[in-house]
């Protein structure tokens, strides 16, 4: 559509329908916000098992997002049948998984969640969720706000957040030091083994409070009727320090995943080990990838356009040619071509994020 100052063309592959030159050719600027389209993989053995899906393809699933990027239609796995499940990466989607898999189908109904995929929640059979992450506590990926939506399901005794037992104070001195981040080790710390009971019994005791309230103002034949059975309380387990070295399949179904070797260490004697975590589905989320633009640079490595301020440069700059410090650094950069977003600085980052890095390359 042609708004007398911007013209939008879709359906159009850069380097296969529109090469880059000709695109040099008819404008002063090129900006490619081409974005992330693809998983990271975790590179060990059976990662082709069935029943392992990127984030993306669930997330995609009760978003509704359209084909062919996504079958709204059907859940990837079958959710009536799957009662334990393992997401390994422990950022903000990987969270949102284990609240959508976790929370009371009920919660959804309001909300614009594909409605098939609440559908198919209210037949889930999940009781038990593993988010793994390969680092320690300190350098947990997902935000205060993420952990402190999960952890508030707690209250309504329908999720219990689990976390191993650690030593806050030394974790603490481990961590960056900044305020938000001590705020959220804090909040994680109440939900250890050892604490756990104690936040749980607050929880008991106000929800039990409840019950007797509204009972006392209840008529006396009312009292004899049989209270509705309530759902199965579904766990959240928050594990650090797990390093996956391989999947393993089903016994009885050998191409199906059974669940993830992991390598850790003796939390008393560190001493190296190796543990397995039983699972019927699981779930990679670690992040995404740039894919390359023909006939643009491309740092493999990475997964971005090379780039210095979001000027496209011919090969990956070093930190002083990023700088300008260096006195080739102008002889790196493509001419009129510019880079914007997760193309540009990899895949992290908010909206907020994404504006700052938009107002550096423009």
């Amino acid at each position: 559509r042609d708004s007398g100052k911007v013209t939008w063309m879709g359906n159009v592959d850069i380097g296969r329908s529109l090469s880059v030159q000709q695109l040099q050719t008819c404008y002063d600027a090129v900006v490619f916000a081409t974005g992330a389209d693809t998983d990271n993989k975790l590179g060990i053995p059976r990662e082709d098992l069935a029943n392992i899906f990127s984030a993306r393809t669930f997330v995609n699933y009760y978003n509704t997002m359209p084909s062919p990027y996504s079958n709204c239609m059907t859940c990837p796995f079958d959710i009536s049948q799957a009662k334990r499940a393992v997401i390994i990466g422990n950022g903000n989607v990987a969270l949102d998984i284990a609240r959508a898999l976790a929370t009371p189908y009920k919660h959804w109904c309001p909300t614009d969640m594909n409605c098939r995929a609440v559908r198919d929640l209210m037949n889930s059979s999940i009781e038990e969720i593993d988010v793994i992450a390969r680092r320690g506590e300190e350098h947990a990926a997902f935000t205060t706000a993420e952990f402190r939506e999960i952890a508030s399901s707690f209250d309504v005794a329908d999720v219990e957040v689990r976390l191993r037992d650690f030593d806050l104070g030394e974790v603490l001195a481990k961590s960056d030091g900044s305020r938000p981040r001590k705020r959220m080790l804090e909040l994680m710390h109440k939900y250890t083994d050892s604490n756990r009971s104690a936040t749980h019994a607050a929880a008991a005791a106000k929800a039990a409070a409840a019950d007797a309230s509204a009972t006392s103002t209840a008529a006396a034949d009312d009292t004899k009727k049989a209270k509705p059975t309530q759902r199965k309380k579904r766990i959240i387990n928050f594990y650090f320090n797990l390093k996956p070295t391989s999947f393993v399949s089903k016994e009885n179904r050998p191409n199906f995943v059974g669940g993830v070797l992991f390598d850790t260490f003796d939390p008393i004697t560190t001493e190296p080990k190796t543990i397995k975590i039983s699972a019927d589905v699981i779930f990679t989320s670690i992040g995404y990838r740039s894919e390359p633009v023909r006939g643009i640079p491309f740092d493999h490595k990475k997964g971005v356009i090379p780039n210095i301020n979001g000027r496209v440069c011919h090969s990956p700059p070093s930190a002083a040619e990023v700088e300008g410090l260096a006195p080739a650094a102008k002889e790196l950069i493509v001419p009129q071509m510019y880079c914007v977003g997760w193309v540009k600085r990899g895949p992290k980052g908010v909206i907020l994020h994404a504006m700052m890095d938009a107002q550096e390359t423009a």
